[in-house]
């Protein structure tokens, strides 16, 4: 849980530091090998405002990874959308889902195998007296 005043944001969001390796120059003019980290994260920024016994809630969900092109570049994925529900209620503002399918066909032969996953997000807000 996290608390946070009206009308101020709250971020919540999980990660990891990865490694990996660069080259740089020193101040010699010589290439070394070095060690860096890169904070990559997913989580989502909360912006709540009470409207009698309603709350507005502004979400902003973000997501990290590196590109395809390799760990020199990382791929940002955003969106921002509004909810409103009332305080005290779960409200789901969102899900993670994770959806692959593989078939094969031959002569005498049918495969196939599939994957989903799902997770819901919800969102509670509560007065705080």
């Amino acid at each position: 849980s996290v608390s946070v005043m009206e009308g101020r944001e709250a971020y919540i969001a999980v990660g990891v530091s990865v490694p990996y390796g660069v080259r740089r120059y020193d101040d010699s003019g010589h290439w070394f090998e070095a060690i860096e980290f890169r904070d990559l994260t997913t989580g989502f920024v909360v912006l709540p405002r009470l409207r009698g016994d309603q709350v507005v809630v502004e979400v902003s969900p973000q997501k990290q990874s590196f590109a395809d092109q390799g760990r020199d570049q990382v791929a940002l994925s955003q969106l921002h959308t509004v909810v409103r529900g009332r305080l005290g209620e779960w409200m789901r503002i969102g899900s993670v889902g994770e959806t692959a399918e593989e078939s094969r066909d031959g002569i005498l032969y049918r495969a196939g195998s599939a994957l989903r996953e799902e997770g819901a997000v919800y969102l509670k807000v509560d007065r705080v007296e």
